[in-house]
């Protein structure tokens, strides 16, 4: 049903499609995102005269205070250029390919997080209701950090899908035609990579599931665009939620409204709440695929 769709999107990737290169430009990935992250971190660090050490700026007991979190986010900027350098040096393609078709970019990201949003808002004025948050930022001060946090949410969203629904999905399906290889290897990776090994092992094993069904949901979303601009926007959208607007307790809350009374390291605490990030995701796909079958 998206051949016509994920071919447009992958066929810039065909002419450079060798394993080693991919390999390479992941290795170039990395250590561009490495190298990108600690010296943003010092550049933060000495423009704001920090006393403390640089490593405590990715101490998780400080991600309740906006600056940290605008610090963490700002790192994603180096995981952006890592893809793009890769498609420039390794594979010899414009950067522009990455995106995919561009007049839909934008038009579908408007509409994933818009949609998101709409089927996220309701769910979370329900459980709020039921298990009301506590107050972390003050609405004035939420207001006034607000577009400094849409920027970076943006960016890190972006990062991510650049990498996982851009790079990697197009240089595997260049080489490859089934989706186990394109479509669930990514997938699968993008969901290891957010393992948190002090999360009791019952939630953690939730939590890498529910993000490993994002992950199919917005690859098959990139598929059927031949875009990152409906990945995008279902990223964004889930972000901005858990990000901006209820964060859970000992995460990156540092500009969320508010943020849950509980903690996902507590031990007592049900695998269950993941079960409304899979209802979003999977209500979300299910509206957006009839949505955009019809353009």
């Amino acid at each position: 049903m998206f051949a016509a769709p994920l071919e447009t999107f992958v066929a810039p990737a065909r002419a450079r499609r060798q394993i080693w290169r991919l390999l390479l430009g992941l290795s170039v990935i990395g250590l561009v995102y490495l190298a990108g992250t600690l010296l943003i971190l010092i550049l933060v660090v000495t423009l704001t005269d920090f006393s403390d050490s640089i490593f405590d700026h990715v101490n998780p007991r400080r991600w309740s205070e906006p600056a940290f979190a605008l610090t963490i986010l700002a790192t994603f900027l180096a995981m952006a250029l890592g893809p793009m350098l890769a498609v420039r040096w390794l594979h010899r393609r414009s950067v522009a390919t990455l995106f995919g078709r561009g007049a839909r970019v934008m038009r579908d990201f408007a509409i994933c997080a818009g949609v998101m949003l709409s089927i996220w808002l309701p769910i979370t004025v329900i459980v709020s209701a039921v298990e009301p948050p506590a107050t972390h930022l003050t609405l004035t001060l939420w207001l006034t950090l607000l577009p400094l946090t849409l920027g970076a949410i943006a960016l890190q969203t972006l990062a991510e899908e650049l990498v996982f629904r851009g790079y990697l999905l197009q240089q595997l399906a260049a080489r490859f035609s089934s989706p186990l290889a394109w479509m669930v290897l990514p997938s699968l990776v993008f969901g290891a990579m957010h393992y948190d090994p002090q999360m009791p092992s019952d939630t953690r094993l939730a939590a890498i599931g529910v993000t490993v069904i994002f992950a199919l949901v917005a690859a098959d979303l990139t598929a059927r665009t031949g875009s990152i601009g409906a990945a995008w926007g279902l990223h964004f959208a889930n972000n901005f939620m858990s990000l901006a607007v209820v964060s859970l307790g000992d995460t990156i809350t540092g500009l969320s409204l508010f943020t849950t009374r509980f903690s996902v390291y507590d031990q007592s605490i049900s695998p269950a709440i993941f079960l409304f990030d899979a209802a979003a995701l999977l209500a979300a796909w299910a509206v957006l695929r009839w949505i955009l079958s019809r353009q």
